[in-house]
């Protein structure tokens, strides 16, 4: 336990728990005091009446006799408010007047006065005014300097002694602060007040003279409205002008920036014209980072003069076509152009049209020669022809009446030799010039090589190999047996001559195709070729090969690469090819072989024939319908034809939009879709994204002529589909079509 406290302690405690307590009391008193004056001044709507209720509030709560209220500046203090409970002086009250003042005796920048200043202060008005040395002799003076410049002064009078009243400067300072700040307030209000009347007397001013100006500015106003109405009138003229041309129209400026762009050119974008206000035109044209390096815009600001240029674009909808841009400057005064108008115009056609009559034209003179030669080797072998009857008639006449024992008559045996290999020569100038004589008759391909196939293994090479893929079911051909034996021969030997002394393969397949004007247009010969249904046999050998310049002349009379050989051979089997309205294509690689292609028109006289071997005479009944879609009628006929072969329903559509209401109508029976890549109104590519959101899982094969890389970068990463390129045969339709189904495809309702 601690020892008890002496009597003296407590006295202490005691004490200063009053002390305490009268401290707490007083802070209490001044936030109190604080609290009134704030509130009371607040709703003051004058200064004079905030000046007021703050002395008398300061008096009041604080028992100060008199306060003193005023301002002042550099040359006098001026008494303006005073307040008196129980001074002495209190019967002089109010206190008003001005007391004139030394230079520099304020203080120039401080907000607050301190305590020494505010002494001077004092003495100043002591000194200056003795009437006023009784009533200030023990005081406080405050002294604040306002927002607006002015100086405002606080004197607090009393005659108890001036130091029990300074225990309540620290209090009287924020008193101060606080009407000094709501006069500010007042004096800001008025002055916005009187800046608001000013602005009100200018509005109405400016108001009059703007109604005088009004009446003139409608007559303006009125003549102008004709002007833009006419102007309206001229750009929606330009406007439906320039948006209906079939060009592609745009204006651009120094920077490259799109200022304006027609309907046209933003269709080809598969964008608004809005799109492209203000962005960069290589960006949004050609998908570049950086502006062209052969821009024709900027030659023609640099030139002052028009620029022309034809390139590749590319559309939307991923089709390529030519294009021809001419930009013209466009008038800047005397300063140089700053902007050009670009002109696009599709030539795609055209381009199209001047390819085709160029290879049109070398597909002429090449034919006019080949018609030349033939003529001439005709007239040759027909003339050539009746020489040697003459010499063999003599020479068998001379063997019959010579003895045998003569030895002449080996003379005559090997003149007999010599005039039938020139006999053979004079066969081949006629079969060249397509007037040897044929005897057509309704043939089985596949059987003619298959009788043949013992003679062709006996005629080559020891170390080639002879391979047969022929196709299980084709259709009959037109043609004279004799011929194509022949050409079938000549095709075999040239290929063992290519391998040589190496080892190799020879492989000849058959099979069953649609051709389409581009795919003839890339043979030999394709005057007077109609699209449709052809059946071919390959030759194909993995020999030396040959480089392009060769391949392109390689069937030309009298051309040859053999060190013993006359040119001939090949010539003779285009004649024959050409005499039974067919084609040939050559495909060649140096070094790594060579594959002919003998194309030769269905017969469509006479059903497909079924190989011997065949199990059953008529196609499998399959279940489900397949959509075949194409624009080409033609072609959507034969592909009909085709499929019904497989046994397969088969609904057709001309275009995209055709083939989305077709899967629509039949979406339980159709199992698949064989679709075209390039078709009007809805391409390939669009169609495949519509048949896909319709069901995610229908099984597609794109059919086209293009390669299968080409085919997969229009697809981008949608590449769940099958790919049947053109032109196919019946065979290669089958294997695509098992792939794309499932091998065990037989049943099938619904994919």
């Amino acid at each position: 336990m601690s020892p008890p406290s002496s009597p003296v302690d407590l006295t202490e405690q005691i004490r200063l728990l009053r002390t305490e307590n009268e401290r707490l009391s007083t802070l209490a008193n001044d936030f109190s005091l604080l609290g009134m004056v704030a509130e009371k001044i607040a709703s003051a709507s004058t200064p004079d009446r905030v000046i007021s209720i703050a002395l008398e509030q300061i008096a009041s709560c604080k028992g100060i006799e008199f306060c003193l209220f005023g301002s002042v500046n550099e040359k006098e203090i001026t008494i303006t408010h005073s307040h008196a409970t129980s001074h002495p002086l209190a019967a002089t009250q109010p206190i008003l007047m001005v007391i004139p003042l030394p230079t520099a005796s304020i203080p120039a920048d401080n907000h607050v006065c301190s305590e020494e200043e505010a002494e001077k202060i004092l003495a100043i008005i002591i000194s200056i005014s003795p009437g006023m040395a009784e009533i200030i002799r023990s005081s406080i003076c405050l002294i604040r300097r306002r927002f607006f410049g002015e100086i405002s002064i606080l004197i607090l009078a009393d005659t108890r002694p001036r130091q029990e009243l300074l225990p309540l400067e620290p209090m009287m300072n924020r008193v101060a602060d606080i009407i000094v700040t709501r006069l500010d307030s007042l004096v800001l209000h008025e002055s916005l007040q009187t800046v608001n009347r000013a602005l009100e007397t200018k509005v109405k001013e400016r108001t009059t003279k703007l109604l005088k100006l009004n009446d003139a500015l409608q007559h303006e106003i009125h003549d102008r409205k004709k002007a833009e109405m006419g102007l309206r009138d001229s750009e929606t003229r330009y406007r439906t002008l320039v948006d209906n041309l079939p060009l592609g129209v745009s204006v651009i400026d120094a920077n490259n920036r799109i200022a304006m762009i027609n309907r046209t050119q933003a269709e080809w974008f598969g964008k608004p014209t809005e799109h492209f206000s203000g962005t960069l035109c290589y960006e949004r044209f050609e998908g570049r980072h950086h502006p062209c390096a052969d821009c024709p815009g900027a030659i023609a600001l640099r030139t002052g003069q028009p620029a022309i240029t034809e390139r590749e674009e590319t559309l939307h909808n991923s089709q390529q076509i030519t294009v021809r841009i001419r930009t013209v400057p466009l008038p800047n005064g005397n300063e140089p152009p700053t902007s050009y108008i670009e002109v696009i115009e599709d030539i795609t056609e055209l381009k199209a049209k001047e390819k085709k009559q160029l290879r049109f034209m070398r597909k002429l003179q090449h034919t006019q020669k080949l018609e030349s030669l033939g003529v001439l080797a005709g007239g040759i072998a027909h003339d050539f022809n009746n020489i040697l009857m003459v010499i063999l008639g003599h020479a068998e006449l001379a063997k019959m009446t010579l003895p045998p024992t003569t030895p002449v008559l080996g003379n005559l045996v090997q003149i007999e030799l010599a005039a039938k290999k020139a006999a053979a020569l004079s066969h081949q100038m006629l079969a060249f010039s397509g007037r040897g004589q044929f005897v057509i008759e309704i043939l089985d391909l596949n059987r003619l090589i298959t009788d043949m196939a013992h003679m062709l293994e006996v005629s080559i090479s020891k170390k080639a190999e002879l391979h047969f893929n022929l196709s299980q079911e084709l259709p009959s051909v037109e043609v004279d047996a004799t011929q194509l034996r022949q050409v079938l021969m000549n095709l075999v030997i040239n290929a063992s001559e290519a391998i040589g002394d190496q080892r190799g393969t020879i492989t000849i397949s058959t099979g069953l195709m649609i051709a389409d004007q581009d795919y003839l247009e890339g043979s030999w010969l394709d005057e007077n070729l109609e699209e449709g249904l052809y059946v071919f046999i390959e030759v194909a050998d993995t020999g030396c090969g040959m480089d392009p310049e060769t391949a392109k002349r390689v069937c030309e009379p009298f051309f040859t690469t053999k060190f013993t050989g006359r040119g001939l051979g090949m010539a003779a089997t285009l004649g024959i090819i050409r005499g039974h309205n067919g084609t040939i294509r050559v495909n060649s690689v140096l070094n790594k072989g060579t594959t002919f292609k003998v194309i030769l028109p269905a017969s469509p006289k006479h059903p497909i024939v079924a190989p011997q071997n065949s199990r059953q005479s008529t196609p499998t009944k399959r279940s489900g319908a397949i959509l075949l879609v194409d624009d080409e009628k033609t072609l959507l006929t034969l592909g009909q034809d085709m499929l019904q072969k497989l046994g397969y329903q088969v609904i057709t559509a001309e275009d995209g939009l055709q083939a989305l209401e077709q899967y629509r109508a039949n979406p339980d029976s159709i199992v698949a879709v064989l679709l075209d890549l390039a078709m009007p109104h809805m391409d390939g590519v669009e169609t495949f994204r519509e048949l896909r959101k319709i069901c995610p899982d229908i099984r597609i094969i794109i059919s086209s002529g293009y390669n299968e890389q080409e085919i997969r970068q229009r697809f981008a990463k949608n590449n769940n589909f099958e790919i049947l390129q053109k032109p196919y045969n019946i065979s290669e339709l089958q294997a695509v079509l098992t792939k794309a189904l499932g091998k065990n495809h037989e049943d099938h309702t619904r994919i």
